[in-house]
């Protein structure tokens, strides 16, 4: 019990410098700070696109100040030009999203939301909304419908595509507003709102709604995907908070905290005021707290996705604030977040780390020039007509040489190598193999002479399209001169799937990962020998060592040298090779259940199918994923 006094102290101590008009600028920003001109004055550097951006707008109301916040919005956004794009972070309705047309709530919902159309009307570029919890109607039951009703309304008026992620998927939905700058939209209330969301598939990305993981893995593939570009993701939800989200409450809320009920009630409460800002803040009053265990899921599975591309900025609302946190993942990258979510109030804020952080009601503005460089402004509403402008910093660094491929001309190509399939599961204590056994270690590490991949005559030659993996093992693609795919995928795994919840690092993922130890590592040549024998379609892997080669690009460094399996993958037309069925069509099993939904004459065959789990089962192959079933 002598627990409960330490963290209510705790929490008192925390919140006791929350403050919504102070303006938080760290030391390290301090010197970045630009002025207003410099940017523009700049020989060679021109501004590109621009984006606004705007949180938590859904209560424009004259007697908070939301028409004069509205009318600063509108002028921003059409003095930003067609290369530019507004984004409305979630929240766009209060207190209940868009209610039926029967409800007597309707008339000022509509209100409310029209108001923050009307502010972009005229806007020479392109709006995006993404929903929030509010939107949602707090995930209770027909809040799928609330949203579905809003994205309605709003395209309605602004057209197609302005509403993202649609129709209640998690996304991700890629936009690309200018040659070298793609926007990532994606749903996080979808996430936290397991019990509302819907069931079945967006038609357009296949995304499987109802598994968390799948909707991770589409997440970081979409970012692979751009790792040539700039990204800009946009959602509602948070991951680095110093708001009111992360228990950033005034000193009040210790002494009354049934004002966060209701404003006007002034019960004081003192030792259950402090405690239960102690539990917002470490454990989580609700769902949309960081510190509940879904939402701190949800930021610990996107932080080393949006780390691991260095041109990539996420950008959120929730937070009734203006805030700019970096943190840096030590096997990742540095992560840069933008908060801009107060469009209608600002709320306190306690700057620890934040580079930036301010508690009063304003919007955001990044600027992209051409030599990939970005700033981010922090503009609150002073009775201007522009706006005071409280902080004007870097955001991206300028591009370091380009996107061409790294390193210089490969070095003389042998036609053979030797590596070992892993150097990992040798190397461990005594306890470690008690614990796991012997296995197949001594195999892992055995070293083994294999062809190296010759991309000049491999399929006529070979150009890498994107890389790939389900998480557990690496991938890459190629696009072969015959047409055809190909890949390489890694030979090691990680039998945890880095997005599993509260275990992406640490004692729990080693001990799991020398299990795969125990696996044989060249089991997939024997896999499709028997599959062939047992006349079930199958890839046909081969081990080959990677080649150094410089037009691997950025992978050169990693997968050059490693031991590795190549094979054909199944896409598209499977004519000619008996080992795909000879099939006139290769599909994905998204795509395969929307046609089995979609068409009564598409029909899976039975005995077929239990042959191939039978042969799962038969070689203790318990790990199918929907990948492996194209």
């Amino acid at each position: 019990m002598r627990l409960l006094p330490l963290l209510g102290l705790a929490a008192v101590l925390a919140s006791g410098c929350a403050s919504s008009e102070r303006v938080h600028i760290s030391d390290a920003l301090e010197a970045r700070i630009l002025d207003a001109d410099t940017t523009q004055a700049t020989p060679g550097l021109d501004e590109t696109f621009r984006v606004v951006l705007v949180g938590d707008a859904g209560t424009p109301d004259r007697e908070t100040g939301g028409e004069a916040f509205l009318a600063l919005l509108r002028r921003h956004v059409q003095s930003a030009g067609p290369n530019s794009a507004t984004v409305f972070l979630g929240d766009n309705i209060y207190p209940d999203g868009l209610p039926p047309e029967d409800d007597p709530r309707r008339p000022e919902a509509e209100r409310r939301l029209q108001a923050q159309l009307d502010a972009v009307a005229d806007a020479p570029g392109r709006v995006v909304f993404v929903p929030g919890n509010h939107d949602w109607n707090h995930s209770k039951p027909g809040g799928l419908r609330q949203l579905q009703q809003q994205e309605a309304f709003v395209e309605g008026r602004l057209g197609p595509g302005s509403f993202l992620p649609s129709n209640g998927f998690p996304g991700p939905v890629k936009v690309e507003l200018s040659d070298d700058l793609t926007l990532l939209a994606i749903d996080t209330e979808w996430w936290l709102g397991v019990h509302a969301r819907g069931e079945g598939r967006d038609e357009e990305s296949g995304t499987i709604v109802g598994q968390d993981e799948d909707f991770l893995v589409q997440l970081a593939e979409a970012v692979e995907d751009a790792r040539d570009e700039r990204v800009l993701v946009v959602a509602h939800h948070p991951i680095l908070t110093e708001g009111t989200h992360s228990g950033a409450l005034p000193l009040d809320r210790h002494l009354f905290p049934l004002r966060e009920v209701h404003p006007n009630a002034y019960v004081p409460l003192p030792f259950f005021g402090s405690l239960f800002v102690a539990v917002k803040r470490f454990e989580g009053e609700t769902l949309q707290d960081l510190g509940h265990p879904r939402y701190r899921a949800l930021a610990d599975a996107l932080s080393p996705i949006f780390a691991s591309h260095e041109g990539l900025v996420y950008a959120a609302g929730h937070d009734h604030s203006l805030q700019y946190l970096e943190e840096s993942y030590a096997r990742a990258g540095t992560l840069r977040q933008i908060i801009s979510g107060a469009g209608s109030e600002g709320d306190p804020v306690i700057p620890q780390d934040a580079l930036f952080a301010t508690g009063q009601r304003g919007l955001m503005v990044l600027r992209y020039f051409n030599d990939g460089s970005a700033t981010f402004e922090a503009i609150a509403p002073d009775g201007s007509e522009r706006g005071k402008t409280l902080v004007s910093a870097p955001l991206l660094p300028a591009r370091r040489g380009g996107i061409a491929p790294v390193g210089g001309p490969a070095p003389a190509r042998p036609d053979s190598a030797t590596a070992q399939a892993s150097t990992r599961y040798e190397d461990v204590n005594v306890v470690q193999r008690a614990l796991i056994g012997g296995g197949y270690r001594e195999t892992w590490s055995t070293p083994v002479t294999a062809p190296v991949l010759d991309l000049d005559r491999e399929a006529g030659g070979l150009t890498v399209v994107r890389a790939g993996g389900d998480g557990q093992s690496r991938s890459l693609r190629f696009e072969g001169a015959d047409g055809r795919l190909y890949r390489l995928r890694s030979i090691d795994k990680a039998p945890l799937n880095p997005f599993s919840l509260g275990l992406d690092y640490g004692v729990a993922l080693e001990i799991a990962r020398d299990a795969t130890s125990g696996m044989y590592p060249f089991g997939a040549v024997v896999a499709a020998r028997l599959s062939d024998a047992a006349g079930l379609y199958h890839t046909n892997p081969r081990v080959v060592v990677v080649p150094d080669d410089p037009r691997l690009g950025r992978y050169r460094e990693s997968l050059g040298g490693t031991l590795m399996w190549f094979e054909e993958h199944p896409d598209e037309s499977g004519r000619g090779r008996p080992y795909f069925g000879d099939a006139e069509n290769l599909v994905g099993e998204s795509k395969l259940r929307r046609e089995l939904d979609g068409d009564s004459d598409h029909r899976v065959d039975a005995p077929f199918y239990l042959r191939a789990r039978l042969f799962d089962m038969l070689l203790a192959d318990w790990d199918r994923h929907t990948d492996q079933w194209r």
